[in-house]
């Protein structure tokens, strides 16, 4: 049997070439959010490495990192660098922190921001107690307030990352 609809001048050459384009379009704009996800984690968290962030993280981070997140203890050693770490917010839009009115957290985010806050807090909680990433984002939702239907896409997004 022979197969004719992509011959010259069919109409299966023509959505051929339109599906094609479209395609090749559809890749260009993906290329664009991978060189702008490239670009994010080649210069995520530098503040970090510039005064007056390192002094402060350099001296604080050991025991806050010894402690379970959002335990009383892990608070308080919070508050206590409270000052380190509202400079880190405003100075890093992947934290809902970052976002103040007329925003107020997750509204004012793009995409782009929203996947590298997702590989923050993967990294951060490197499986501390056993404690799988979907219990990550369940403490994340209690602590930023994080609504319907964002919580099943960042859900969503771990499980198809196999995370």
């Amino acid at each position: 049997m022979d197969d004719k609809s992509c011959e010259p001048g069919s109409d299966g050459e023509y959505f051929f070439a339109v599906a094609m384009r479209h395609v090749e379009r559809v890749q260009g704009y993906l290329a664009d959010m991978r060189h702008a996800l490239r670009q994010r984690g080649m210069e995520h968290d530098a503040s970090k490495f510039r005064e007056p962030e390192f002094s402060a993280y350099a001296a604080g981070l050991p025991a806050l990192r010894s402690c379970e997140y959002d335990s009383p203890e892990y608070n308080r050693l919070r508050e206590e660098m409270a000052p380190t770490m509202d400079h880190h917010y405003a100075a890093n839009r992947h934290h809902p922190e970052h976002w103040n009115a007329p925003h107020h957290g997750f509204a004012g985010m793009s995409l782009i921001d929203i996947c590298e806050m997702m590989a923050d807090w993967k990294a951060a909680s490197g499986g501390k107690n056993g404690e799988g990433f979907e219990g990550v984002l369940e403490k994340q939702k209690m602590r930023f307030g994080i609504l319907e239907p964002l919580y099943s896409i960042l859900v969503n997004t771990a499980k198809d990352l196999e995370w």
